[in-house]
């Protein structure tokens, strides 16, 4: 759990519009937003290389503290709230940060982390991910790097739901209970031979069928 900042290099950005933000990003930079408490909102720029490092080390759940010379921002703590991507290029276009206080409730979504093989699985079933993130409640300074889910008992045709999931100490859900997050299917292949059986053995042999028409 985050109980201490990692610490995310953030500068004033003043250029708006679509242009300044076209050089920025061909400087190296990332424009982006931190809203605080209130109607604040600080414009920003952070490094391109920054912002991806972050995240490929520790993901969107990790509280950082702001190192910056912006007044309302310098030494405070934070969580990326969106990231935008040109959905060609996944380029950064735009990062967004909530400012946060460390005894404050926050909502978060943070990633489920499968744990173990299921017993379908072993048993030549699949399992079927529909849920990947869980939205969650819980104090700033408590996030939770991931879930675990324990997969292990799972057999072929269970369904594990929302509402089954073991959550930490101090964490609250804050998903729809009955949604899906897994399932163990039986695998296409064996579905598909299963029904080619079923047809092959609801058919006549072929002696059978050419004395049934010359009858």
């Amino acid at each position: 759990m985050s109980e201490s900042g990692i610490p995310f290099k953030v500068e004033a950005r003043d250029a708006r519009g679509k242009g300044p933000m076209r050089r920025l990003r061909a400087q190296g930079k990332v424009p982006g937003v931190v809203y605080g408490h209130g109607d604040l909102a600080v414009p920003v720029a952070m490094g391109r290389s920054d912002l991806f490092h972050h995240l490929r080390k520790v993901g969107k759940t990790r509280l950082v503290t702001f190192d910056t010379d912006v007044k309302e921002l310098s030494g405070t703590f934070g969580v990326i709230r969106e990231v935008q991507r040109d959905p060609v290029s996944r380029e950064f276009l735009h990062a967004d940060f909530q400012q946060v206080d460390l005894d404050e409730v926050i909502y978060i979504e943070v990633p489920l982390n499968f744990v173990g093989t299921a017993a379908g699985e072993k048993a030549g079933g699949a399992r079927g991910i529909r849920t990947y993130e869980l939205g969650i409640r819980c104090k700033a300074a408590e996030i939770p790097d991931h879930i675990d889910v324990d997969i292990t008992n799972m057999k072929i045709g269970d369904v594990l739901l929302v509402r089954d999931l073991v959550l930490p100490e101090g964490v609250a859900l804050a998903t729809t209970p009955a949604k899906v997050v897994l399932t163990i299917e039986r695998r296409r292949k064996a579905v598909v031979a299963a029904a080619a059986e079923v047809a092959a053995e609801g058919e006549p042999a072929e002696g059978e069928a050419a004395e049934a028409a010359e009858a």
